[in-house]
């Protein structure tokens, strides 16, 4: 009697301190599982009774009653326990099937006729029945139910059994499935329900035993913990072993790990392969060889954590970039136990960094270096004070105007040139870098003297070149740095405003040759010949005079009439020249010529003063022209002189997309849109002339 007490007390106590744990991760147990703690204590409130001491002759006494059917509740709670942990542990191992569901419906069927025998009076005798018996031979001893199995008694330890089997042949077909050191948990499962049913049919079936009837369920208690224990506090040293040594081997980067006598331990596959290594190394190399022979001097320092860039050769002459996590192993008290040396692959990481740092270093134009690059150039020579040093700055003459008149692709083949001969001409020593329109070149052990020789014979170079339509020219200036403490860019800033006073100087005279020069492609032109230009500009004199303008009106007029269509220099002569209609997009290509033309000229000082009237020459008095819509007096006053005469030219000569027509059906043209697309005061004055006397 007395190891049965202290077995029920163990039995309170495991069970109390599983269900208050329970409640501290209510989250992590599914709700059928749940219900099994309600069976638990049922079961041991139930097993209370069987201590409570009864009389000779109680048969018929309530409490003797109570105790009759609490053992078949008991028995009926034992089966519900084994059956919803059933279903619980299918669910978690997912092995919900129909066939399953079936069975359990047949399952739970059995234990509603189980609880109808155990449970109903005048039924009980096929389950069991009672006596008093004394568990002591001493006198006047106490008397305690006991239990006697009755024919149905068979079948409902039978049906334990088939549950237990149930669940344990569950566990072997899950741990067919998947690795061995994953199958233990449900494998020790399994055994629970196996052995305790097993252990409880033993205890019914055999009197040898003599133990009270309430031990036999109180085995079928131990299932709940037990279960909970196995599926969320399941840490076998076999299995984070294994999965320690798999994720060590399956890693890509090569890992070495030395002992705390520096002596190496272990290594994954990828660093055999890098390194070399094989088992008699083991215990035998240690880590000052292993470094020396893998890395060579390329780590500066070995301390408790360090992380290097090394550059390793593998077997295969592959020569490989990886980053080296150097870590000594100490627990929390400071024992050290050992090294871990990480290798990580940066190879393309660094080629790609390698590749973003030459294109940012490196001006994408000209090839020359670029801003980032020449300000670490002169942070380079302030920091090491480099002595003497010169500083050039130049800039291609009237670039802005190239590109305007010529066309962006010939402001940049000019700027493109000017680099390429700048670097055929200086020195290996010499930098030269392209900063927002100027480059700078940087000349060590050079003075200022010796720096205007160099750029002087460029400069006489880029005169003769005849690689262009136009004239190729620069101004540059010079500084020296002052001293080995002077700072670098302060002697940049001196050669840059050496420079602009030198462009103030030249600008002007550049200007006129690039007009020259753009005069001269206007006369080359496919589109506007140089009589077309000739009998516009002549046309707008004769109309001028009509309208009395004064004398410096009809020079701008001139001006106007020779260059109203330079922005066509920009546009393709695809377009230009295409005999079909434009289409939407070449339309609107264009007309971006007044815009060019305009641009053009506002970077001359030659045709600056009719820069608006570049801009407004397709302008319709009505308002319908373009770029800006202006209609009447918004459109300048020789603007609309031009439109009239250059309209009048294009209808009487042939053009790509026309042929020419007779001067009367011109005149005629022009009269029609009198008051719509010209200005009705200037076609008065235009069909006022004598054309007999003009050369069509």
């Amino acid at each position: 009697m007395g190891w049965y007490i202290a077995f029920f007390a163990i039995e309170l106590l495991v069970l109390s301190a599983l269900f208050i744990r329970h409640q501290l991760h209510k989250k992590q147990i599914d709700k059928s599982l749940s219900l099994t703690w309600i069976f638990c204590l049922s079961i041991l409130v139930l097993t209370l009774l069987s201590f409570i001491p009864l009389k000779s002759g109680a048969h018929d006494s309530i409490l003797y009653q109570v105790i009759f059917y609490s053992y078949g509740l008991v028995c009926i709670l034992g089966n519900a326990i084994l059956l919803t942990c059933a279903g619980y542990l299918l669910r978690v191992i997912k092995m919900r099937t129909r066939m399953t569901r079936q069975a359990f419906i047949f399952f739970w069927a059995f234990m509603a006729v189980d609880a109808v025998l155990f449970l109903t009076t005048g039924l009980t005798g096929y389950a069991y029945s009672g006596t008093l018996i004394s568990w002591s031979d001493a006198i006047n001893s106490p008397l305690y139910f006991y239990r006697i199995p009755g024919p149905w008694m068979t079948y409902h330890l039978y049906f334990s059994l088939l549950l237990a089997l149930l669940i344990f042949i569950s566990m072997i077909l899950k741990c067919v499935s998947m690795p061995i050191v994953y199958a233990g948990k449900y494998i020790t499962i399994g055994s629970y329900f196996l052995i305790i049913s097993i252990l409880n049919i033993a205890l019914n079936f055999f009197s040898i035993f003599r133990i009270n009837y309430q031990a036999p369920v109180i085995f079928m208690a131990l299932i709940p913990p037990l279960v909970y224990h196995q599926l969320y506090h399941y840490k076998p040293v076999l299995l984070v072993a294994s999965m320690r040594k798999m994720v060590f081997d399956k890693l890509g980067s090569p890992v070495v790990l030395f002992d705390n006598e520096d002596f190496l331990a272990d290594y994954n596959s990828s660093a055999a392969e890098v390194f070399v290594l094989e088992k008699p190394l083991l215990n035998h190399l240690t880590l000052t060889d292993f470094l020396k022979r893998s890395v060579g001097n390329q780590m500066r320092e070995r301390s408790t954590s360090t992380v290097e860039e090394v550059n390793i050769l593998t077997p295969s002459g592959q020569e490989l970039v990886y980053k080296l996590d150097y870590s000594r192993l100490n627990d929390k008290n400071g024992r050290d136990y050992g090294t871990l040396l990480m290798f990580h692959d940066i190879s393309e990481f660094k080629k790609l960094y390698n590749s973003m740092e030459r294109t940012a270093m490196t001006d994408l134009l000209t090839g020359l270096s670029s801003r980032v690059h020449l300000q670490k150039k002169i942070t380079e020579i302030n920091l090491y004070r480099k002595y003497p040093y010169t500083a050039v700055v130049c800039s291609i003459s009237g670039i802005n105007l190239i590109t305007e008149g010529f066309g962006e692709d010939a402001g940049k083949a000019a700027t493109m040139h000017v680099a390429d001969l700048l670097r055929s001409q200086l020195r290996a020593s010499d930098f030269a870098a392209y900063d927002d329109g100027n480059m700078i070149v940087l000349m060590p052990d050079t003075g200022s003297a010796d720096a205007e020789a160099v750029f002087n014979r460029i400069s006489r170079i880029l005169k003769h070149d005849r690689a262009f339509n136009f004239s190729l020219s620069f101004v540059f200036g010079v500084a020296s740095r002052a001293s080995r403490d002077a700072d670098m860019q302060l002697t940049v800033s001196q050669a840059q405003a050496d420079m602009l006073k030198n462009k103030m100087r030249v600008d002007a005279e550049v200007h006129k040759s690039i007009i020259d020069s753009l005069r001269e492609a206007l006369r080359l032109s496919a589109f506007e010949t140089e009589q077309h230009s000739l009998r516009v500009q002549s046309l707008c004199v004769k109309i001028a005079e009509k309208l009395n303008l004064p004398e410096n009106e009809i020079k701008n007029l001139e001006k106007l009439a020779l260059f109203h269509d330079i922005g066509k220099l920009s546009v393709p002569s695809e377009i230009i020249n295409k005999p079909s209609p434009l289409t939407a997009e070449e339309m609107r290509i264009m007309q971006l010529h007044v815009i060019n033309g305009y641009k053009i000229a506002n970077v001359s000082e030659e045709l600056a003063p009719v820069a608006r009237e570049i801009l407004c020459h397709h302008e319709r008095w009505d308002g319908k022209g373009y770029p800006n819509g202006y209609a009447g007096e918004e459109i300048p006053y020789l603007s609309r002189i031009v439109t009239v005469a250059d309209s009048f030219d294009v209808i009487t000569h042939d053009r790509p997309y026309k042929f020419a027509r007779p001067v009367q059906s011109a005149l005629d043209e022009i009269r029609r849109n009198r008051g719509i697309q010209f200005d009705p005061a200037v076609v008065d004055a235009f069909l006022s002339l004598d054309f007999s006397k003009i050369k069509i």
